[in-house]
């Protein structure tokens, strides 16, 4: 633990505040790479935590089991639904999410 916590006393002046663009400035593919990554990462948790919520919803509403149109239109509901939480908790507009570029505000 000392080591690391040494090295990074050490390199603190030579790192941006965010690794990712560090990385990205320097290593164009490999930034790119990452968020990638980032971004599936995030996009199946998503998906991991939101299930046991869809499975409760669905057994409230009487969902048929299986693919259905009900099925899909509960979920697309919820997604919905979170999506708006998140973006009034946030104060993001859906016009700022289609044309706002990174690092824009």
């Amino acid at each position: 633990m000392l080591p690391v916590s040494f090295a990074e006393r050490l390199y603190h002046r030579l790192r941006a505040g965010n690794i990712l663009s560090e990385l990205g400035q320097y290593h164009h593919n490999l930034g790119n790479a990452l968020l990638g990554i980032i971004t599936v990462h995030l996009i199946f948790a998503v998906i991991i935590i939101q299930n046991p919520v869809s499975q409760l919803v669905d057994r409230w509403i009487a969902v048929p089991s299986g693919m259905n149109i009900k099925r899909i239109l509960v979920r697309t509901a919820q997604v919905g639904l979170c999506l708006g939480i998140g973006m009034l908790v946030c104060g993001v507009s859906i016009g700022c999410l289609l044309t706002c570029r990174r690092g824009d505000e």
